[in-house]
Parts: structure tokens; sequence; C-alpha cells
């Protein structure tokens, strides 16, 4: 099992003690609390989660359009428009949370920039651990409901209620080669 727990105070995107990883055997937990505990201290209380039951999906996803090579991108692109098919929206990288995967689409940086995600403790390589969307989905529903029993504002859109920055994705990166190295985070 893995638990991630991380600040709801100041900035948690980096490498910091702000955003921990967890990893626990399912074996090892005795009791499951009924009610989750409260911060002593919120700041940013739209990365506080609403409790809610997480409905776990298997889906096929395929890599980010920007990691394609040219040949490849031209390929794709005849293809998709002959199926009146959108690449981006339709097949690749699911939106919402998910683990492990592609990362999702880059947004405010170039992907090939020197500071490519890296461990911040012993700077080898990182893979996608975390995808926390501030939304499940954009064009299209993963569940059926407009709302979920007791609360007014959850949806299928947004269960957790978490908001990442203005409606962004933070994605959580984890060392490749020590795992609990604390991880690296991104906001897109």
């Amino acid at each position: 099992m893995l638990q991630v727990p991380w600040s709801s105070v100041g900035e948690i995107e980096g490498c910091s003690n702000a955003v921990q990883l967890r990893w626990r055997l399912f074996s090892n937990v005795r009791e499951a609390l009924v009610e989750p505990p409260e911060p002593a201290y919120v700041d940013q209380g739209e990365h506080v989660p609403a409790p809610c039951v997480l409905h776990p999906e298997q889906i096929r996803e395929y890599p980010p359009d920007h990691i394609l090579d040219k040949e490849q991108a031209k390929c794709l692109d005849a293809w998709a428009e002959e199926r009146s098919v959108d690449y981006r929206a339709d097949l690749s990288v699911v939106p919402g949370w998910k683990l492990s995967g592609w990362p999702a689409h880059f947004t405010f940086r170039d992907p090939t920039d020197s500071d490519e995600p890296h461990c911040g403790e012993c700077e080898g390589s990182v893979e996608a651990l975390l995808t926390v969307n501030s939304s499940e989905w954009e064009r299209r529903p993963a569940e059926d409901g407009e709302e979920a029993a007791g609360h007014p504002y959850r949806n299928a859109h947004t269960p957790t209620l978490v908001t990442v920055g203005r409606g962004y994705t933070l994605q959580f990166y984890s060392c490749v080669s020590t795992p609990p190295h604390l991880p690296q985070t991104i906001t897109q």
C-alpha cells in the first residue's frame, strides 16, 4: 500500500519533506480509520482531499505526443484524421488521478529542458509514480452520475475536491534506484 502525505501548508513542488512516500504492507494495517485525521492547520484547503471511495480501473493509454519523434507524430496525425479521433484527448495520457502510466502532458515547460525530473537526493533517474489531476475528465466522463451522496459539489468530474493551482496536474516521480527517496513533484 502506498500512502502519500503532503503538506497543506506552503509549496509542495520540487523535492522536499513537504511530500513523502510511505510504502506499507496492507497486511500490517490492523484497523482502518472510519474518519481520516484532520490536519492541525490548513493553509491551502484545496490540497486536502475529501474522503471518497476509489474505484480503480485499468485503462490503456498511449505516450504523450511530446515524446514522439517527427515521423511517428506524422503517421499518428494521419491515422487520427482518417478516423476523426483526437489522439491527445481520446487515446493519450488518461486524465484524473492515477498510479504509474505515462506522465501528464507538459504545459509549462519544454520536456527536453535540462531540468528534466531527477531524484533530488541522488540525482538518479525518476519515473512517473502518481498523478493528481484537478479533474477526472475533460470531454468524456469516466463514471456515471452528477453528484455523489452527501456533498453538493462533488461529482464525477471532481470527486476528491482537490484543486492543484488553478486546475492543473501535480505529478509525483519516484527514484528508480532508491524508491524511499523523497519524490520529485512537478505541477503541469
